[in-house]
């Protein structure tokens, strides 16, 4: 069930007619992820815009961004206290593949600032927006949907922890069907915050996700043609 239900359900269960149990950690995650896809659409035009893609294919830009995000805050108040904050693709949920430390979590945690000051990108016109070192304003169109108001509340506590940051994201509501379309037909994105359901207790039950050749591994798909497997899917 959904977070925004559990309080309906265990009223219900208070009248004895049924039990109220909690069975730990699902395999449903909620993520967000930066589109570094080179090349032109349709139109001949880059996929994405040259400069942002050129933060997005950085790696201490997308630490940075990760660092920056306060995922306590997330699941404590986005997902009423019912998330378990992760900063990988495998959580408690799977001790076996589990990695419990990260470069964003825990006492050896990055900071963001000097990540971003690194690649260049610092507040030059004191103005509280980073300009990379080209001069381009560190400014992202950030896409997620309608229809779950727990992620609609996450987009925005997002937007608010990169704000600290200097990074801008302008937060655009689009419905699941448009942004399906969006992510996996006409690219015509930059950043989007969407979740993950199904899976399974190994790894392999999720290569439609992992592996570089199947269209679910959202930020860089079909890489290669070969017959998909696994059972995640996008969940609205």
């Amino acid at each position: 069930m959904r977070p925004e239900q559990i309080a309906q359900f265990k009223q219900a269960a208070a009248g004895g007619k049924f039990q109220f149990l909690q069975l730990g950690v699902g395999t449903e995650r909620d993520f967000i992820w930066f589109k570094p896809e080179h090349g032109t659409n349709a139109a001949g035009k880059p996929i994405v815009n040259p400069a942002k893609l050129k933060w997005f294919r950085n790696k201490k830009f997308r630490q940075a961004v990760s660092c920056a995000l306060d995922r306590d805050r997330l699941a404590r108040q986005a997902y009423d206290g019912s998330a378990l904050p992760i900063s990988g693709f495998i959580s408690t949920e799977n001790p076996k593949w589990n990695i419990p430390m990260s470069p964003v979590t825990g006492s050896t945690r990055l900071a963001p600032g000097p990540l971003l000051a690194e690649i260049g990108m610092t507040d030059r016109k004191g103005a509280g927006l980073l300009e990379d070192a080209e001069g381009n304003p560190v400014e992202i169109l950030f896409n997620s949907n309608t229809g779950n108001p727990m992620r609609e509340q996450a987009a925005l506590m997002i937007q608010e922890d990169l704000k600290k940051v200097g990074i801008n994201l302008t937060y655009v509501r689009v419905d699941f069907r448009t942004l399906i379309e969006k992510v996996n037909a006409t690219f015509d994105y930059e950043c989007a915050l969407m979740g993950l359901g199904g899976g399974g207790v190994d790894p392999a039950s999720q290569l439609n996700v992992l592996r570089s050749s199947d269209e679910l591994h959202q930020w860089f798909p079909s890489r290669k043609r070969r017959p998909r497997t696994g059972k995640r899917a996008l969940t609205p």
